[in-house]
């Protein structure tokens, strides 16, 4: 969510526990500006402040760790702003933020920072160290990516990132595309998608090794706003895109496109049109966050629930 406060959904009782950030109470949240929310392979609950740093929430109880970047120690973050968040198979927890990479080792809790060095550039090539989407495949490769340096992928024996060169061939024709990218996410068959700043989407394809865009908006004209959610939802096989400019919902069977949008005459419009970040349960629900609260959509009965600033979350 965003300015409003994190919340936590129990999908067993369909009930939310509320998260206020409180500068007197260390033991809270750090700020109710929340950019990024992550659930750990433990059921922890990993927060990405736009200007706090992050969260950790332990499963099953209300202690709340804070981790911020601290100028006078190398243990701590690169940068208050949070942009991602992901875990490989070994239990890091990888942040990415506005200056630089961060690695989280599970037990100690000890950070390994990736920031672009003109001395060892190939360490973390990324010239502005704006990390904006984090995604580790089901080979337990991570992905980086940037809103001005593209695609990377982590060596884990040299401990470096190299640069993945995204080549786009339709009717006869060849790009480079070099321009930035925001989310990224993937299904556990080896594809991955990921959203374009100049609104588009390119799917990657592990066992061709190739790259193509979706053909999301048909006759239509590009929304001129940034792709800045992506979740593949797997028991419905159906790819979810948010910008702010709405959200579409796109077949991967079918390609088959369906725009949901504020305000919308039918009966199963979108809270917002800024769309933030989507997730989902897995079993058919979604998560939706935007500038004016939150919402979670029923795929099979086609229907929104909101929670906004007043809601009783419990």
């Amino acid at each position: 969510t965003d300015g409003l406060c994190c919340v936590r959904y129990n999908k067993v009782i369909r009930k939310f526990r509320s998260y206020l950030a409180n500068e007197s109470d260390p033991g809270s949240i750090s700020s109710n500006h929340i950019k990024y929310v992550y659930f750990d392979r433990f059921g922890g609950l990993w927060l990405g402040n736009y200007d706090r740093g992050i969260n950790y929430c332990y499963p099953g109880s209300q202690i709340i760790v804070r981790k911020r970047y601290d100028p006078s120690s190398t243990n701590s973050l690169t940068s208050n702003s949070i942009g991602a968040i992901g875990e490989d198979a070994s239990k890091n927890i990888w942040v990415g933020t506005g200056r630089g990479l961060n690695r989280i080792e599970p037990k100690e809790g000890n950070v390994e920072r990736y920031a672009y060095n003109e001395n060892d550039p190939n360490h973390f090539p990324i010239l502005s160290n704006e990390v904006s989407g984090i995604y580790v495949d089901e080979h337990n490769t991570v992905w980086i990516s940037s809103l001005v340096g593209g695609l990377y992928i982590y060596n884990r024996a040299r401990n470096d990132f190299s640069r993945k060169e995204i080549v786009l061939r339709k009717d006869g024709k060849t790009e480079i595309y070099v321009g930035g990218i925001i989310p990224i996410h993937g299904d556990k068959k080896g594809t991955m998608w990921v959203g374009t700043f100049d609104q588009r989407v390119i799917e990657y394809r592990r066992a061709t090794n190739s790259f193509h865009e979706l053909d999301i908006y048909g006759s239509s004209r590009r929304s001129g706003f940034p792709i800045s959610a992506i979740h593949f939802d797997q028991k419905t096989n159906t790819l979810w895109i948010g910008s702010y400019n709405g959200v579409k919902s796109y077949n991967i069977e079918t390609g088959g496109v369906t725009t949901f949008r504020e305000n919308d005459s039918r009966n199963n419009s979108i809270l917002s049109d800024a769309t933030t970040h989507i997730t989902g349960n897995g079993q058919g629900e979604l998560l939706m966050s935007g500038y004016n609260g939150f919402s979670t959509y029923d795929i099979e009965k086609n229907e929104f629930t909101y929670y906004t600033e007043g809601t009783h979350l419990g």
